[in-house]
């Protein structure tokens, strides 16, 4: 028993600790360990202090290695002080010792003496660093048949756990290259468990029936260096009969890791006012992830790579001209490059015109649909593109007239297009839908379809101004707005009286621009849909969980 808590001050428990290991058997993996453990008196399994998580030692010793959270324990070599001012609250606890036989040999022996528990009441409680919690599971089922022994990666074994009633021993297992970089695919096997002594949930087994451990999760991307050391990961090793034996581990890895291999990429023309878009591919032979990259020591026209590895070049009228660079994939320590050149050319002589294509969200066509530009008019073609001019009248000031500013605002009247489904009138911006300001006299192409989502009008509910109104809809469940009685309002101010339904747009579909989440509009085949409703205070809508609101 350890008498704990001070009214003031710090307590420390100190002693010395000699530990004679032996180390007769140099196969076993997990050397002879010394541990200690401070528990509730009542409860030998509750830790009152621990190792980084409840039911840890808070000291562990194998060999010259020994484990414990800094600040809390500190230890010189021959001597062992414990901070106990964290458990002022606390008026006693069990000191436990444990020695584990890990291995086969039989003489380890230890000894603490000159135990002492004593209270500094000018002393205070010392900062604990808690060590990081980085472990990650296994990988997963591995091919073996490409993998090789690796004498150059050492595996450890630390947070050793060994439950005395099960057998069971709980470790967690890293691996670190003394030698040459190798790759991600690593695997810790053990090729030595005696009859009745299994490795719980192994990944699989090698080409001898051995059980493995998948290290590749916990080595980063681009392999692991010389000299790094793996994340660990944990494991169990079942023993139920308590049979000694000498546990053995051995690593077998790939060939070093190798950079991806990147296409060579064709010279790209674009005009100004058009959106070059490529989808860049590349393979790793080692699995990982690739990142790519652009790199020039020169200015470059408009570009980016969206995050699904596409390459879009939009440039603008005062990037005409030629250009070289250089497209970069990397595993994220190797890389490959490949030159392109990029011509931009003049757009097509002409007036200002803004074109696209309008498609329902199955990625269908939508045809003959009404597309508006200030008082232009036009529809959309079969495959539903259209092109649509927009009126410009630059120099009225030099004649002294006033100024007429060019419309931006495209109207797309789906409320027009007649057929089984519903669509609504949306009207956008066009520099929201271009990306980019409108360029004068060239054709402005709006790089990505324009979708229309069917309405769900069978779902919908007609508003009385004079009672509050809650409208739901079977294909959203749990999804429903509420609108208090008298807050709804058309165009002209009056109460809103027709249709209200909710309809989810998908979020990779949204009609106004790229997003991450669903979309709600309010649908009427009349004033709703063309001239807006408005309301005096928000409706109420609640959605599912995970749903979020447009």
């Amino acid at each position: 028993p350890v008498q704990l808590g001070q009214a003031t001050g710090s307590r420390t428990l100190r002693f010395q600790l000699k530990a004679d290991f032996d180390k007769t058997d140099t196969a076993s993996a997990i050397e002879d360990l010394f541990q200690i453990y401070l528990v509730s008196p009542s409860d030998p399994n509750q830790t009152l202090l621990d190792g980084g998580s409840p039911g840890t030692p808070l000291f562990s010793l194998a060999g010259s290695k020994a484990e414990f959270v800094p600040g809390q324990v500190r230890y010189s070599g021959d001597t062992v002080e414990i901070d106990l001012s964290s458990l002022k609250n606390s008026s006693s606890g069990n000191l436990l010792f444990r020695l584990i036989d890990s291995d086969t040999d039989t003489g380890s022996t230890v000894e603490v003496r000159n135990l002492t528990n004593t209270i500094d009441e000018e002393g205070t409680t010392s900062p604990v660093f808690q060590p990081a919690q980085n472990k990650t599971a296994s990988g997963g089922s591995l091919n073996t048949s490409n993998l090789t022994a690796a004498p150059d990666l050492k595996v450890n074994f630390s947070q050793v756990l060994f439950d005395p009633a099960t057998g069971n021993y709980k470790a967690s297992v890293q691996v670190q290259n003394t030698g040459s970089p190798v790759s991600r695919n690593v695997a810790v096997v053990f090729p030595n468990l005696p009859a009745g002594v299994t490795l719980q949930n192994p990944d699989g087994t090698d080409s001898n029936g051995k059980p493995y451990i998948n290290l590749r999760g916990a080595i980063p991307t681009g392999g692991l260096d010389a000299g790094a050391i793996s994340d660990p990961v944990e494991l169990v090793i079942s023993n139920p009969n308590f049979q000694k034996f000498s546990l053995t581990a051995t690593a077998i890895a790939g060939t070093a890791n190798q950079a991806p291999n990147l296409a060579a990429i064709a010279p790209i023309d674009v005009k100004i006012g058009e959106t070059f878009k490529l989808p860049l591919t590349a393979t790793d032979p080692d699995g990982d992830p690739i990142s790519f990259a652009i790199k020039s020591s020169t200015p470059l026209p408009t570009s980016k790579i969206s995050g699904n590895g596409t390459l879009e070049i939009s440039p603008t009228p005062q990037e005409i001209g030629t250009y070289n660079f250089t497209v970069v994939a990397s595993d994220g320590v190797l890389e490959t490059t490949k030159p392109v050149t990029v011509n931009v050319t003049a757009s097509t002589v002409g007036n200002t015109r803004i074109s696209g294509v309008i498609q329902n969200t199955n990625n269908e066509p939508l045809a003959g649909v009404l597309v508006g530009l200030g008082d232009v008019r036009a529809f959309t073609a079969a495959d539903g593109s259209f092109e649509i001019l927009r009126l410009e009248f630059p120099g009225l000031a030099e004649l002294g007239l006033p100024e007429l500013v060019p419309p931006d605002t495209l109207k797309i009247y789906g409320d027009s297009i007649t057929g089984p489904s519903s669509y609504p009138f949306i009207a956008e911006k066009l520099p929201l839908l271009l990306g980019h300001e409108v360029y004068s006299n060239v054709n402005n192409v709006i790089s990505r379809p324009i979708y229309l989502p069917p309405l769900d009008t069978a779902n919908g509910k007609t508003i009385n101004p004079a009672a509050d109104t809650t409208v739901t809809t079977t294909a959203i469940p749990k999804a429903s707005v509420f609108v208090k009685a008298g807050s709804l309002k058309d165009a002209e101010g009056n109460p809103y009286t027709e249709n209200l339904s909710i309809t989810e747009v998908p979020h990779r579909i949204n009609p106004r621009r790229p997003t991450t989440q669903p979309a709600y509009r309010l649908s009427s085949h009349h004033s709703a849909g063309r001239y807006g409703v408005y309301h005096s205070g928000p409706p109420f809508l609640a959605q599912p969980r995970g749903i979020r609101t447009k």
